[in-house]
Order: structure tokens, then C-alpha cells, then sequence
């Protein structure tokens, strides 16, 4: 049988893919299927080919998994959010962590690692402590939401179970004052309009709120938005600042250059470690509060530190791991390529009078051999890099340069992958098990920690 598009087919799914796309076959040629499960026999009508696989969509289910679970949003088969809230979640943890050995095996070709079990939550819901929704719709009647996947075509969200309620509840109120101001939504294909994205943030521990209105131009009429940022701040005392960012690109990057403050201050204060951290609009701060709390303690419990250890900090950002570690070693270096990142760290720093840290800014390739050529030789170099991986400038480094050992905190196993077996080639070796930490429940994504050593003297 040749598998053709448009046409629909019976297919058994038996396994799921890292972007949680069920797999099945149709005479032995692979199907991908969203919002499919293991278990799942299904009829799917093909969508499109390439060569070695197809991609369909279920028309009907003839069987479901016996771990198939009713999602508990009412937009989950819109919105492009999430992917696994049809997945019980303690299966969705085991789908996880198989996906972590399998990554390991395929791109890292590695045979000798043990992988734990991922650290889940207790609660796996309203925890994403920051949300950019785009908007759309007409004066009076605006759409405000998240987009449906592989598209930008806007689903409109009244409530979203997996961000802080705070955030649901303002964006309500928020909507409401935007309605009755008349103010226009922007239309990215025309690239006419007003408002962009309304971007919130929370700090998950004081629960402080800082809140964006992302506009494709300066607002002619700048008094509407002081209005909606005046009622705001007088509605929710959380509140600390409300800004207007500027942004007329024709990009898919959320934030322009420029910020303007509307009403209070431009960041937030979290406490994380019984350390303050200061948040930005654009600041990168760990979207899960709980298991942040997790991850960082699996970070410290792996380096087992005795108080002598030098650190140097790759990739980071405004310091939040570095000032915590301090505590526990003789001296950090901080290096991060982002201007107000290490501007924030540096500020970090001083609130927390944390003595024995310092950053610099620069990429990590360039600057790290020149701190070894001054004398501060590293015990432990942290790395925790975007999605990309670390560069290839990097590795090449941290093999010439000898540092004895890697913390490794990763948020996507695929690049972590290629990166732990260019140092294993080169040298290192993992030294304890791999722990992954559902940093995003519901969704395919999860975030691992590896300690690596060098063997080869």
C-alpha cells in the first residue's frame, strides 16, 4: 500500500516521538500523529509526505490508550500550549525520561549512563510564572491567547490552567480596560495596528507582577495606555511596574528595543535560595518557580562541594545559579554575552552582598581562556546554554583548557546530547546518574542535569 495524502488510514500507534508525536505505520511506512499515544488504534487522514514519513490527523478513535486522560483545559485541542495533557501525567514523566535515554543512545551514542527518574511536581498545574500572549481581533472585541500549533492563526483564552492565576485574573481586568479604550489590535500581515503581545510576569515567590504592552509603534495617543496602567496598579497592589515596549519589526521576536515606564518600576523582586533576584521584562528567569527550587538543589547535591572550589558560570545570565552556588565555594565568575543580563547580575549581586562572585561580559569561548591565562584556574565550569547548545567554540575550549569538571543543565536533550559526546570523545565521562526535571509539565520539553569529570589526564 502506498501511502497517499488526503487519504485516511487505520493506524496502531506504538510509540511517541520527542516533539510528542505518536508513531505508527501504515505497511511498514512511518506515520507521525499529534495528539496521539501508545495504545491508540486510530483512523488519520494523511496531511503530508516527505519521503521517509508522513504526518496525519485523527478523523476517529476505534481504541484509546489505557493512558489516554481527558485533558483538563478546555482549549488543549487549539491551543498549541501544550501536547501531553491527554497523557496521564506519571506516564507523561516515564515518556520523558525514555526520551532522555533514547537521545542519549541515538545522537550521543552512549552505552554506559544510568538515567533517574524525572523529578515531577506534586501539583502539575498554574505554574508557569510568565506569559507573552499575542493579540488580535478588532477595536472593542479583542482576541487575546495563544496561537494553535504550527500556525498564526490566534486561539482566544479566557484562562490558562497551566500559567499562575494571577496572571489569568489580570489578563481578564486587563482585557476589559483595552475593550472599552478602543485600542487596536495589530495585524502582522499588514503590519498596521497598535498592540502587539501583553507579556506578564510573576515572581513565583513573592508574587509580585510586571506587566508589558508590546506596541508596533509610539503610541500616538499614549494616554490611553497611562489610563489602563493607572487602573491596573490601582486594581492589584501585586503589581510593581507596567511598561510599553516598542517593537515595529517585522520579526517574530516579542520585544522591541525600547521600553517605556508607564506607572512604578521597570523589574520585580523575587527570593529563590534566600537570595533576592531582580526580574526584567526581558530578563531569562526559570518559568517554574517549584521545580527551579529542584533543579538547583540537584545541581548542588551532584557538585557534593567542600567550600574550595572556584566556579566559573558559562552562559549565565543574570547570575541566579552563580549567587546561589557561592555560598557553598571559595569564588564564581559569572559570563554571560547579554549587556542587561550581566547588568543584573551584577546588581544581584550587590543586594545579596555576595563578596566572592564577579561577571564579566563576553562570550564564554573568548573570555574563559583568558581568566585561566590570568591565573584563576576553574575546578568546575557551569554551563547552561538556550536551546542551541553550547557552541561549538566552547567545547573545543573546555577540552584544550582541561577543566576538570562540567555541571551540564540542559533544556533539550537533543543538542545535549551532541554536546556530552564531543567531551566524552574528548576526554570526560559522565560521573553521576543523568537527572531530568520536569521544568513544564504538559508539555513535550523537559530539562536535564549532567556531572561530567576528566579522565584522561
Amino acid at each position: 500500500m502506498t501511502v497517499a495524502v488526503d487519504k485516511e488510514y487505520k493506524i496502531e500507534i506504538d510509540s511517541i516521538t520527542n516533539r510528542a508525536e505518536g508513531v505508527g505505520r501504515v505497511d511498514g511506512f512511518t506515520v507521525f500523529v499529534p495528539q496521539a499515544i501508545p495504545g491508540d488504534i486510530v483512523i488519520a487522514k494523511v496531511i503530508s509526505k516527505k519521503k521517509s514519513y508522513a504526518r496525519a490527523l485523527i478523523k476517529k478513535t476505534i481504541k484509546s490508550s489505557k493512558d489516554r486522560v481527558e485533558p483538563f483545559c478546555k482549549y488543549y485541542y487549539q491551543c498549541g500550549g501544550c501536547q501531553l495533557q491527554h497523557l496521564d501525567y506519571e506516564k507523561q514523566l516515564e515518556y520523558k525520561k525514555q526520551q532522555v535515554i533514547d537521545t542519549f543512545e541515538r545522537i550521543g551514542k552512549l552505552k554506559d549512563f544510568v538515567v533517574n527518574d524525572v523529578i515531577g511536581m506534586e501539583t502539575p498545574k498554574l505554574y508557569r510564572n510568565k506569559s507573552s500572549m499575542p493579540v488580535s481581533g478588532e477595536k472593542g472585541n479583542l482576541s487575546i491567547g495563544f496561537y494553535k500549533p504550527r500556525s498564526h492563526e490566534l486561539v482566544d483564552i479566557k484562562e490558562c490552567l497551566i500559567q499562575e492565576n494571577i496572571i489569568n485574573e489580570i489578563i481578564s481586568y486587563i482585557r476589559n480596560l483595552l475593550d472599552e479604550a478602543k485600542v487596536e489590535p495589530f495585524d502582522e500581515n499588514k503590519m498596521q495596528g497598535v498592540l502587539r503581545h501583553i507579556v506578564i510576569r510573576v515572581a513565583p515567590h513573592t508574587q509580585e507582577v510586571l506587566i508589558t504592552f508590546v506596541v508596533n509603534e509610539k503610541y500616538k495617543n499614549i494616554a490611553d495606555f497611562n489610563e489602563i496602567s493607572k487602573d491596573i496598579i490601582k486594581k492589584y497592589n501585586q503589581v510593581k511596574g507596567v511598561l510599553l515596549n516598542v517593537n515595529t519589526q517585522k520579526s517574530n521576536v516579542i520585544f522591541g528595543k525600547r521600553n517605556i515606564i508607564l506607572s512604578g518600576k521597570n523589574k520585580i523582586t523575587d527570593i529563590s535560595f534566600g537570595k533576592k533576584f531582580l526580574i526584567s521584562a526581558r530578563s531569562f528567569y526559570q518559568i517554574n518557580g517549584i521545580q527551579t527550587k529542584k533543579i538547583y538543589q540537584v545541581a548542588i547535591n551532584m557538585l557534593d562541594l567542600k567550600g574550595n572550589e572556584r566556579i566559573i558560570d558559562a552562559y549565565c545570565g543574570t547570575g541566579t545559579i552563580g549567587i546561589i552556588l557561592a555560598d557553598f565555594v571559595k569564588e564564581v565568575i559569572g559570563v554571560e554575552i547579554n549587556k542587561a543580563a550581566i547588568e543584573d547580575a551584577k546588581r544581584n549581586s550587590i543586594i545579596n552582598e555576595v563578596k566572592n562572585i564577579s561577571f564579566i561580559q563576553s562570550k564564554a569561548e573568548y573570555a574563559i581562556p583568558e581568566i585561566i591565562n590570568e591565573g584563576y584556574k576553574p575546578d568546575i565550569l557551569v554551563v547552561d546554554p538556550p536551546r542551541k547548545g553550547c557552541d561549538e567554540l566552547l567545547i573545543e575550549m573546555i577540552l584544550d583548557e582541561k577543566i576538570e569538571q562540567i555541571l551540564y543543565i540542559s533544556c533539550n536533550p537533543a543538542t545535549l546530547a551532541r554536546d556530552i559526546k564531543q567531551l566524552v570523545d574528548g576526554g570526560y565521562k559522565i560521573t553521576k546518574n543523568i537527572q531530568p526535571v520536569d521544568m513544564f509539565p504538559h508539555t513535550s520539553h523537559v530539562e536535564t542535569v549532567v556531572l561530567m569529570s576528566r579522565v584522561e589526564k
